[in-house]
């Protein structure tokens, strides 16, 4: 066994091209397999890790107003809806937020959630230590309780068994430490991709519980989640939800004619899907070209095998002519075959494993679920399943090429591959395949990268360089409104006294969240909702965002906060067709009338499409948030702003200190992953076509070889050759570009609607070309060993 196992490497080690080709692309192939396959059946099989997960769902309050759709919660209707129990067995609200954890070393912001008992025993989440809320700390009990994460209580608190009823400071309010969750805990992407929440909190604390008593005032961030009773569908409750919440609204703002024409619709979706979310398409396309990569691999080592097994034509011929039938020959062909698998499959496997991790590391923020990606019983089962189904398929596939009987006359008359052949049609078909594929792959890939380079380069219309942002934080929760003005104003004159500093303002970043506005023309009374933010008299220019028309803030507009707005490009065009907007006049109720007095360019986020309309009124003096410019190659480290900060106030904390270059970096990430992502997968398909399509030009020229031989004895020239090996498949090829071309089309029409024709012809142009040239380079250095060699070797060359 051993003896026999050793003359198999030996061969095969003497085949050094065929073997490295296997395994190098086979390993490949079996890699993305096994990875597209345990994503996908993670993704779109395997339940969620909750029990009855099809029950629980994500209800969404859609406000439809003249102005389009609003998705937020007021309140009391959140906590109407909370409290009935009609609709559900269990629900629970949650809103996700960030704090600044003062108890802990160097006050981090940490990711937060403030939650009503019922979410844990929705999603039935185990703990380390302790346990979860209780009733006892519901809606309305006022019990400062939380739960912190297992990576929270290991980083901070160095696994200490003695952490529960300990305290956690959190905008000077002490938590009472109650539980450690689990290590194996998956948190329920409903809040955001990849979110990681680490310490959560009792629903009564959080800090839009000031929004309490008003039924007018909306908040994106609420969310509800429920169990609904056991028979009841989802989808069905969405009307009766909807004319519950509308009714229950509706008698809390009659009278106020704003709300006119205002409905609400609920969106129940099951958490599943919202886990799933939009970017599930994104799965889709990984899966088709991975499995496109995988045909494409399995073409061209049917190839390589075909070829090993004419070039083993005189051992097997040896063999049969020494009584050994065919059932042998068969088992000779798949053991060679199973070592060169089980090798390529070992190594997908390893790499699958590290593939597992980079997807894990890299692209939370983009897939769902992949924290529960890892190797499992599906992935060891395909590795398994793999070694036999491919050995299998390339030993079946070799030995049907040959010809028993023929093989055994052949030794009698020492015929030449009389019994090993691969017909003509076959080779043009597997040509054929691979170029299909091939341009297909290459053509959506680069369609793809297309699209990613106008993200990168996308005019994001303001400047990001050396800007900063601080967020400011209480340690009393609570900003003391007469001593606000006092200390933001001592911590921008400490900051514009640094060299560093070129310009300090109060604003918030350019790249913070922003409320909807529902304003009127005041002429027309045609109502808009654009986005608000409010800003200082310089900062339009610290982020450098053109004006089209007017002029920015004064000093004294800021201070006096004058009635008056600066709009952008869009809204302009929105209140008159010209986009001559100044001097008109906007009005939220009627009273209050807010100037138009200058209109700036439009400013856009990495992979943003649509134009937004944006309104920016004078910041308030009591704003938390600074603007911060250095000067180049200047910057101040967060250590640094603390000293300063804490110099002003010990009471105040740093919230957020953030570059709006790395901000933008980081939104910009996915697709950068995704870029790259693309570009290796077009190199492995052009490795994929090239190996391809040398093994079969090769395998052709080889049983061409005495054929060729002869016309160069009677005087045929090496141009006229290689001509001639041009031009044999050369019909098959057009006509597998003709079909690509038309298959692309619908594709791409399918897949990716928003590609433009041109875009589209150019990359199918690019990769048909690039597949033409492939193929003229594989012909000519196939043909070297006719036109290099002596005639008489020809010949003699099987």
């Amino acid at each position: 066994m051993f003896g026999s196992l050793l003359q198999l490497a030996k061969r095969l080690l003497v085949k050094k091209y065929f073997s490295f080709t296997v395994i190098v692309t086979m390993s490949l192939a079996i890699s993305a397999f096994l990875t597209a396959t345990t994503l996908a059946n993670l993704l779109l099989l395997d339940p969620l890790p909750y029990p009855d997960s099809e029950r629980i769902v994500k209800v969404e309050h859609i406000f439809d107003s003249p102005t389009g759709e609003t998705n937020a919660y007021t309140y009391p209707g959140l906590v109407d809806l909370y409290n009935n129990k009609q609709f559900f067995e269990q629900a629970s609200m949650a809103l996700f937020t960030r704090d600044v954890v003062t108890s802990l070393v160097n006050k981090p912001t940490i990711e937060t959630a403030y939650i009503t008992p019922e979410f844990f025993s929705m999603i039935a989440a185990q703990t380390k230590l302790g346990r979860t809320f209780s009733d006892n700390e519901g809606f309305q009990k006022n019990v400062p309780a939380a739960v912190i994460s297992y990576d929270l209580w290991q980083t901070y608190y160095g696994q200490n068994p003695d952490i529960i009823n300990k305290t956690i400071t959190i905008s000077n309010r002490q938590f009472q430490i109650v539980g450690v969750l689990d290590r194996s805990f998956v948190e329920p992407e409903i809040n955001q991709r990849g979110q990681d929440t680490k310490i959560w909190l009792t629903w009564d604390f959080n800090p839009s519980v000031h929004l309490a008593e008003t039924w007018y005032n909306i908040d994106e961030k609420l969310i509800l989640l429920g169990k609904v009773h056991k028979g009841i569908k989802p989808d069905s409750l969405n009307e009766s939800i909807s004319q519950h919440l509308y009714r229950t609204w509706k008698s809390q703002v009659e009278g106020i004619a704003f709300f006119n024409n205002w409905s609400i619709n609920a969106k129940t979706s099951k958490i599943k899907d919202v886990i799933l979310g939009s970017n599930i398409h994104l799965v889709y396309l990984f899966i088709v070209g991975t499995y496109g990569l995988i045909f494409i691999a399995c073409v061209n080592i049917s190839n390589l095998f075909l070829m090993r097994t004419v070039e083993m034509y005189k051992p097997l011929a040896i063999r049969a002519a020494l009584g050994a039938s065919k059932t042998d020959l068969f088992k000779e062909i798949f053991n060679e075959s199973a070592v060169l698998i089980t090798l390529s499959t070992v190594l997908g496997f390893v790499l699958s494993y590290f593939t597992f991790g980079l997807l894990q590391q890299h692209l939370t923020d983009v897939l769902p679920r992949l924290k529960e990606l890892s190797v499992n019983g599906l992935t060891i089962g395909l590795a398994i399943v793999s070694v036999f189904a491919f050995t299998l398929l390339f030993s079946k596939l070799s030995i049907s090429i040959v010809n028993y009987k023929s093989l055994i006359s052949a030794m009698q008359t020492s015929g030449k591959g009389a019994g090993i052949k691969v017909s003509s049609t076959a080779q043009k078909g597997l040509m054929s395949v691979q170029v299909f594929c091939a341009i297909m792959l290459i053509v959506f890939c680069t369609s793809v990268l297309q699209k990613l380079y106008e993200i990168s380069k996308q005019d994001l219309g303001f400047n990001s360089k050396n800007i900063y942002s601080i967020e400011l934080s209480h340690s009393e929760g609570e900003w003391p409104e007469e001593a606000t003005f006092s200390i933001v104003n001592q911590l921008e004159q400490a900051l514009n006294n640094l060299p560093s500093t070129e310009y300090v303002q109060q604003s918030a970043s350019p790249l913070d969240p922003r409320d909807i506005f529902v304003i009127k023309d005041a002429h027309t009374e045609s109502q808009y909702a654009p986005e608000f933010s409010t800003v200082s008299s310089e900062y339009f220019n610290i982020i450098a965002q053109q004006f089209i028309a007017g002029k920015a803030f004064s000093y004294e507009d800021v201070f006096n906060r004058n009635p008056l707005v600066i709009i952008n490009e869009t809204f302009a065009k929105e209140l008159s067709s010209d986009g001559n907007a100044i001097g008109k006049q906007l009005t939220p109720d009627g009273e209050r009338m807010f100037t138009i007095s200058g209109i700036v360019a439009d400013m856009k986020f990495p992979g943003q499409v649509d134009d937004i309309s944006r309104m920016y009124r004078p910041a308030p003096q009591s704003k938390t948030q600074l603007l911060v410019k250095f000067k180049p190659d200047q910057a101040l480290s967060k250590s640094d702003l603390v000293s300063i900060t804490n110099s002003v106030s010990p009471e105040v904390n740093i919230f957020t200190y953030d570059s709006i270059e790395a901000k933008l970096n980081e939104m910009k990430a996915p697709f950068n992953i995704i870029e790259l992502s693309t570009i290796f997968l077009m190199l492995l398909c052009t490795f994929l076509a090239v190996i391809g399509l040398y093994g079969l030009q090769d395998y052709s020229s080889r049983l061409s070889s005495s054929k060729i031989a002869t016309k160069m004895a009677i005087g045929a020239s090496p141009t006229h050759i290689i001509t001639e090996l041009l031009t044999y498949n050369l019909k098959a090829l057009i006509v597998t570009i003709i079909v690509a071309l038309v298959s692309s089309i619908m594709a791409t029409r399918f897949i990716m609607p928003d590609t433009s024709m041109s875009l589209f012809l150019l990359s199918f142009i690019t990769s048909s070309i690039a597949v033409l040239l492939i193929y003229v380079l594989v012909v000519i250095i196939t043909s070297r060993r006719f036109v290099n060699r002596p005639i008489a070797d020809s010949f003699n060359h099987v």
